[in-house]
């Protein structure tokens, strides 16, 4: 009589706290049906405050605002604490992409801290969140799972020589203790952008931003063609930026191209700028205007609508080598 096992192991994380019941596992053999016993659990809440640092290791998070205004950027930071090497690291930060919006802000930082005397090496982490709907928002728990290096310690020698045996360069005993380190659930209050101030031409810009304008040519000749460059630059949801073909009040014909972006971080904020060209044509001779362009945005550390403008643009049409209308 031979008998054959096969073992499946799961990891398993709460999400929330309470008594939980993982149901029956079951399997088809020889046309029957096994299952398993249900299992109940209790989880019991996190405590609140740091995790206690004379542990090897342990992790923190944090949110910039946690009553941030629709689109506006909030800062999510994820930090590890270290004291003892750790290997195999597998960090998972889920997130709700119908209630945010995720930018990477780089690469991970590196630095040493002191905790109660006790001094860790801090691996910080931050990613860019925008919020897209207004009202309750979750985030939920980063997991990281690892293998922490444990030294034992070695047998004391009696010769000259013990104190570098001792030294975990000279290949003390060691052992990985797999460990699975996860953080609490943030909860935000997503704000609704005040209707006070807001202007028509408002497209949910949430940030602190800039317009300027240029013409490529400011001097042409009749059926020569300049170019227009806006340029929108500043931090916060500045990839949803949008700018309508200019009203040039009939003087150009208007051929407006793919507009650019490039995205630039400024310490913690996401940011840089959004370019936007239009090939223009002049319908007739004689000195041109183009017009201040507006942008309407929210601040919200101002709390309040903002319009940036662009200062108008001058530049003279002369008769062409040819004699030729533009209908």
């Amino acid at each position: 009589d031979v008998r054959v096992s096969t073992t499946h192991r799961y990891l398993l994380i709460p999400k929330s706290a309470g008594s939980l019941v993982i149901g029956p596992a079951t399997i088809e053999l020889s046309c029957k049906t096994y299952k398993s016993d249900s299992i109940t659990l209790t989880v019991e809440k996190s405590r609140p405050g740091r995790t206690d640092p004379g542990k090897p290791a342990f992790v923190e998070t944090a949110i910039s605002n946690k009553k941030p205004f629709v689109n506006e950027q909030v800062l999510y930071t994820f930090k590890l604490y270290q004291r003892v090497e750790a290997r195999n690291l597998n960090l998972d930060m889920p997130y709700d992409d119908t209630l945010f919006r995720k930018e990477d802000l780089g690469k991970a930082k590196r630095y040493s801290q002191v905790l109660n005397g006790i001094s860790y090496n801090v691996h910080e982490l931050s990613v860019a969140l925008f919020p897209l709907k207004t009202g309750k928002a979750v985030i939920p728990p980063t997991i990281l799972e690892m293998d922490l290096v444990v030294r034992q310690p070695g047998k004391r020698r009696n010769d000259p020589f013990s104190r570098f045996f001792n030294d975990p360069f000279f290949g003390r005993p060691a052992r990985t203790e797999r460990k699975v380190l996860t953080s609490p659930q943030l909860k935000l209050d997503v704000q609704p952008l005040p209707e006070t101030g807001r202007l028509p031409d408002f497209q949910n810009l949430v940030g602190q931003f800039s317009i300027r304008s240029e013409l490529g040519k400011t001097d042409l000749e009749a059926g020569d063609t300049t170019t227009l460059t806006v340029t929108i630059s500043g931090t916060g949801n500045l990839m949803d930026a949008a700018l309508p073909e200019p009203d040039l009040q009939g003087q150009f014909k208007v051929y407006p191209d793919q507009p650019e972006f490039k995205q630039a971080v400024y310490g913690n904020r996401i940011g840089g700028e959004k370019i936007f060209k239009f090939a223009l044509i002049p319908y007739s001779e004689g000195r041109k205007t183009v017009p201040a362009l507006t942008l309407s945005f929210f601040d919200p550390e101002k709390k309040t609508h903002v319009t940036a403008r662009t200062r108008s643009l001058d530049l003279n049409v002369r008769p062409g080598k040819t004699d030729e209308t533009l209908n």
